[in-house]
């Protein structure tokens, strides 16, 4: 929690009198600016949303409560001992959710509020609590699939899969179980089986973008490289959440082809849809230092050691980079930082040792040398 700190301003006054100069003097009552309210807890924001939910209905508070669940998650707070007052808000918000599945058909939420529940060191409860809603005989097509989640998160693959065929047999209308079948067939490498549960999705709603992405996945695990690359190409250019990935999918397999400029336009395709894509900032800053033009990829690059700082990849390219521009004192700087995210990445070393000899450094070169 930051705390606010108030400040005292003190006005300076300039008066000026006749012809005679300004006289500075400072303000007696100098004014005290308020601190901002304290913003509430994790606590009291979870307390306040479930009491809101019990005096107007869980229907009404359903954004606050998804907020909240996010809220803890994006906060990572595993406690240990347990937090029991956000594990009881999170135990009875489920709870609430469960009663209302037939209404809410709201089974993302119900998942993340299980993994919430384990965040806060009661990853049991949630699961317990779903077990128990499925057990019944009038189990809601939500708390089936969010229990089918919640056991392929636990690396119980069997128990995911018949829990998926189930709520398909609750709603033979949706493509989401048969997506999650499919997801949890290729977790277990089971590839002509997932490629038939995605493509069951798809003739459910051709329009499922997770089944479209996940099922050019498998078609490139079962070496059907160009049926993939045609499906990652449609996503690409379209506007789901998933053409960032296609386009870095694409390029991967372009670059696996040869096809450089191919992929480069599909490496800038993912970057401008997701400015923030760590790999995707990294591969086209490669591909540009492949093919010449190291200006164009440094700014890639940068940004890609930002994003994901313990990924020595494109801090050695950086280092490379100053290395044959004969920047020498920058390029030791990126090349020892890579190596402190991986002390044995070879081509930083490799690098580095070269660097050290031509300055002078052989001593310090047989560090990198002796240990690659």
């Amino acid at each position: 929690m930051i705390a606010a700190v108030a400040l005292v301003v003190a006005a300076l006054a300039f008066v000026q009198d006749g012809g005679r100069a300004a006289t500075a003097r400072l303000q007696d009552d100098a004014i005290e600016a308020k601190a901002p309210p304290t913003p509430p807890t994790l606590r009291e924001v979870g307390q306040g949303v479930l009491e809101r939910s019990r005096s107007d209905g869980f229907a009404a508070v359903r954004e606050d409560v998804a907020r909240f669940v996010d809220d803890v998650i994006a906060a990572n707070v595993y406690e240990s001992p347990p937090d029991i007052v956000l594990g009881d808000v999170l135990d009875a918000l489920l709870e609430q959710q469960i009663t209302l599945a037939a209404a809410l058909q709201d089974h993302e939420l119900m998942t993340s509020t299980a993994v919430a529940l384990a965040l806060v060191g009661s990853g049991e409860r949630g699961v317990a609590r779903l077990e128990a809603a499925v057990a019944m005989h009038d189990a809601t097509f939500a708390c089936v699939l969010a229990a089918g989640h919640v056991r392929s998160a636990r690396d119980d693959a069997n128990g995911a899969l018949e829990l998926y065929e189930r709520a398909s047999a609750l709603r033979p209308d949706s493509s989401l179980p048969w997506h999650d079948r499919g997801a949890t067939l290729g977790r277990l490498g089971r590839f002509p089986q997932a490629l038939e549960a995605f493509d069951a999705a798809l003739r459910i709603d051709p329009t499922n973008a997770g089944a479209q992405f996940n099922r050019a996945i498998v078609l490139e695990k079962l070496d059907r490289a160009g049926d993939a690359e045609q499906a990652y190409r449609t996503l690409a250019s379209g506007d789901t959440p998933y053409a960032p990935r296609a386009a870095l999918n694409l390029g991967t397999i372009l670059v696996r082809r040869g096809d450089r400029e191919g992929a480069r336009t599909a490496y800038e395709r993912c970057v401008e849809l997701d400015p923030d894509s760590a790999s995707g900032r990294h591969n086209l800053g490669a591909l540009l230092v492949e093919l010449g033009e190291d200006a164009a990829a440094k700014p890639h690059l940068e940004r890609a050691a930002t994003l994901r700082p313990n990924d020595p990849r494109p801090l050695a390219l950086l280092g490379q980079i100053a290395d044959d521009a004969g920047d020498v004192e920058t390029a030791e700087r990126h090349l020892r930082a890579a190596l402190r995210c991986d002390p044995r990445f070879q081509s930083a070393r490799y690098r580095l040792a070269q660097l050290l000899r031509r300055s002078g450094r052989a001593e310090a070169a047989k560090e990198f040398e002796d240990a690659s």
